[in-house]
């Protein structure tokens, strides 16, 4: 049996931490909202480019001050958030990817970037988003579980895999910026 899926390249999204972690219940109804029923979502890139500014508008000449030159830990969650609200809707999303991934430290093209390297293996360098990926595609279950209750201010999503028996519930909090407001929604 041959299933066609069709699959929409939402965007490419670089942006500040407080977006991604607004963005948690994007995935949640886009379908319907979008009138995409049968249209699944390829999250093809993103990556926190810059901290959280009071204007919220990206500066794509990456200045010093608010460009983010290597993933940090609060980039690592802001994603997380992001790729948990991606993962509650399997139907929706398909596939996603971080990007942009590799970067010789001889030569930056683009950053951030998951890992950096040189010639030499132990300059390699694994960013704190490269352990939020790693983490995410290690432990993925096959069917998504509901969650109940109330659990503002945090984050989440359950699945279970079933080929190795496990359940896997993943929780986030993340504390908002001085300059933006975050309120997840059940």
């Amino acid at each position: 049996m041959l299933i066609s899926v069709q699959i929409a390249n939402v965007h490419q999204v670089y942006q500040e931490p407080s977006w991604f972690v607004n963005q948690f219940n994007q995935w949640d109804n886009w379908q319907e909202e979008t009138n995409n029923t049968d249209v699944s979502v390829l999250l093809g890139e993103y990556s926190v480019i810059q901290v959280d500014t009071p204007d919220g508008i990206i500066n794509y000449t990456f200045p010093v001050d608010v460009h983010v030159f290597y993933p940090r830990l609060v980039s690592a969650l802001a994603e997380g958030v992001y790729a948990l609200g991606a993962e509650r809707n399997p139907s929706v999303v398909k596939m996603s990817s971080y990007a942009p991934s590799l970067q010789n430290l001889n030569f930056t093209n683009w950053t951030p970037d998951l890992l950096q390297y040189t010639a030499q293996q132990s300059d390699t360098v694994k960013s704190a988003s490269y352990w939020q990926q790693w983490l995410f595609g290690h432990y993925r279950g096959t069917e998504t579980l509901p969650v109940t209750g109330e659990l503002n201010p945090l984050f989440w999503v359950a699945s279970i895999d079933e080929d190795v028996n496990a359940i896997y519930l993943k929780v986030s909090e993340f504390v908002t910026s001085p300059y933006q407001s975050i309120t997840p929604n059940p």
